[in-house]
């Protein structure tokens, strides 16, 4: 079972998700959440995992081919996404 810390952390996760209308599969046993972003450009896949035993909230994002000319857009974006979570 879960440390009532990482629930909370996995808890907030789909709090926000859900307020913002996003839909994804939630895998309550292991403290993951997956979901996939459609927009203009291309899909983004994306895995947010718990780890209870290193109190980290580990954030997987997986683009697929980036077109030449939204490259520098999509890095902005990277940049600006992580350092927002830190």
């Amino acid at each position: 079972m879960a440390s009532n810390l990482a629930l909370q952390v996995y808890k907030a996760f789909q709090a926000h998700l859900d307020k913002n209308k996003f839909k994804y599969n939630a895998h309550d046993e292991d403290l993951v959440i997956s979901l996939t972003v459609n927009g203009d450009d291309p899909s983004i896949h994306t895995i947010i995992r718990v780890i209870e035993e290193r109190d980290v909230a580990q954030v997987l994002c997986f683009c697929g081919k980036i077109p030449e000319d939204k490259r520098i857009d999509v890095a902005v974006a990277v940049g600006v996404a992580n350092y927002g979570m830190v």
